[in-house]
C-alpha cells in the first residue's frame, strides 16, 4: 500500500503535486510580502532620515539666526557704549576749553598777552575736536583715527601720550582741589591726626 500511496504522490494532478504547488505558490506569496514590507520599511526609513535631517537643518537655522541676533544684539550694545564715551569725551573738552579760556581771562587781566593767545589757541582747537567728536558717527572716528595713526604714527602715539599725562595731571589737580575745600568745610578727616 505504500507504493501505492507513493506513486499517487508523484502522479501529476495527484495531492502531492499540488501541495508541492501550493507550497511553492505560498512561499513565493511569503517573499512578495516580505519584499513589500521590506520596500516600505526602505522607503519610511528613508522619510525619517529627510524628516530628522530636515529639523536638524532647521535647528542649524535657528541656533545662526540666534546667534546673529546675539550678535546685532552686542554691536548694538558696544557701539551704544562707545557714543556715550565718545559724548563724555566731548562734554570733558568742553570743560577742559572753560577752564582754558577762563585761565585766559585771568592771564588777560594780568598783562601775560603770550600765553594768554597760547591759551586761547588751545582752546579754540578743543573747542573744535569737541565739536568734531559730537558730529561723527564712530565708524567715521574710527576711519579718521586709522588714517592718522598710518601716516604719522610717531605723532599719534606721542599725542596720545601726550593726552594721558595731561589728563592725569587735571585729574590730580581735580582731586587735590576737592580734598582742600573738604578739609576748609571740616568734612575730612586726617587719619594720622591723633585723637585725644
Amino acid at each position: 500500500m505504500s507504493n501505492v500511496t507513493n506513486e499517487a504522490m508523484l502522479r501529476p494532478g495527484s495531492g502531492a503535486e499540488s501541495i508541492k504547488q501550493r507550497s511553492q505558490h505560498e512561499l513565493d506569496s511569503a517573499r512578495g510580502a516580505a519584499s513589500e514590507v521590506i520596500g516600505t520599511v526602505k522607503q519610511q526609513a528613508a522619510e525619517l532620515g529627510q524628516a530628522v535631517s530636515q529639523e536638524a537643518s532647521n535647528l542649524g537655522g535657528q541656533a545662526k539666526q540666534s546667534a546673529a541676533e546675539a550678535a546685532q544684539r552686542l554691536r548694538s550694545e558696544g557701539t551704544a557704549m562707545l557714543s556715550r564715551q565718545k559724548n563724555a569725551a566731548a562734554e570733558e573738552l568742553t570743560h577742559l576749553r572753560d577752564a582754558l579760556q577762563a585761565a585766559c581771562s585771568k592771564l588777560d587781566e594780568h598783562d601775560d598777552r603770550r600765553i594768554a593767545d597760547f591759551a586761547q589757541v588751545a582752546a579754540d582747537r578743543l573747542d573744535a575736536v569737541a565739536e568734531y567728536l559730537r558730529q561723527q558717527d564712530l565708524s567715521r572716528l574710527s576711519a579718521d583715527l586709522s588714517a592718522a595713526a598710518r601716516r604719522r604714527p610717531a605723532m599719534f602715539y606721542g599725542g596720545l601720550f601726550a593726552v594721558g599725562l595731561a589728563a592725569s595731571r587735571f585729574l590730580k589737580a581735580s582731586s587735590r582741589h576737592s580734598q582742600s575745600s573738604r578739609q576748609a568745610r571740616g568734612g575730612f578727616q586726617n587719619p594720622n591726626r591723633n585723637r585725644g
